[in-house]
């Protein structure tokens, strides 16, 4: 299909439709055009990478944030990709030197840290899942699944102690519009073997989503199924 268009966000566009289809051979086409074009903005290479990752193109993928790096050297936001791209390669010391990257050159863009912190999450990097998110709650103390997260590291690290004020800051900023918020709450509640508080937020998150699968397998861990 010729689109006669050297706008490469124009392919970029086209690729994700096919993906969205499952046609990937042709979603390649137009990711090859996209990156042929690619100089007419750079920024475009970050969604190239991503689109060569989902084919599995890894080495492509990596190639691509490559040429990025060398335009923008200091963007948090390019190593969370490489650190994305690490993980689906199954390259955790990879993944680990782009994630320290991202620590390092966050104050650029200080939501990447939350991000980070998913990340670290992953991989079982806990104290290092904490210290970022805790750096990012400081910057920005309102986003409620950053509490939710950390207070999982804490769970998963052994520091039961702070998740239950965690789990209440969390719900004082939650947006009442998030099911799998309301569910993840509840299954740590759960996981705290307070399944008064659990069944209480499985059934706030089944009165925004009635279909959450996920919050009905909750009420039946806490034999209200």
């Amino acid at each position: 299909m010729d689109l006669d268009s050297e706008d490469p966000w124009t392919y970029v566009s086209m690729a994700e439709v096919y993906i969205f289809m499952e046609d990937l051979d042709f979603a390649r086409t137009f990711t090859e055009n996209a990156l042929e074009y690619a100089d007419q903005d750079p920024t475009v290479l970050d969604s190239i990478a991503w689109q060569y990752t989902v084919f599995g193109e890894y080495e492509l993928a990596l190639d691509a944030l490559e040429q990025l790096l060398e335009m923008e050297p200091s963007n948090p936001w390019t190593y969370l990709s490489f650190a994305d791209i690490y993980w689906n390669m199954e390259d955790i010391d990879s993944m680990l030197a782009s994630l320290e990257q991202v620590i390092e050159t966050a104050e650029s863009d200080l939501y990447t840290l939350q991000q980070a912190g998913d990340m670290f999450m992953r991989i079982g990097e806990y104290a290092l899942a904490i210290e970022a998110l805790q750096t990012f709650i400081e910057f920005d103390p309102n986003v409620d699944w950053a509490y939710v997260t950390l207070a999982e590291a804490y769970y998963e690290s052994g520091e039961i102690g702070m998740v239950t004020d965690l789990l209440v800051t969390a719900l004082e900023n939650a947006s009442y519009e998030d099911p799998w918020l309301f569910s993840s709450i509840a299954w740590l509640y759960a996981e705290l073997d307070d399944c008064e508080h659990a069944v209480e937020y499985f059934m706030t998150a089944l009165e925004i989503d009635p279909d959450l699968i996920d919050a009905q397998d909750g009420l039946e861990f806490c034999g209200q199924g």
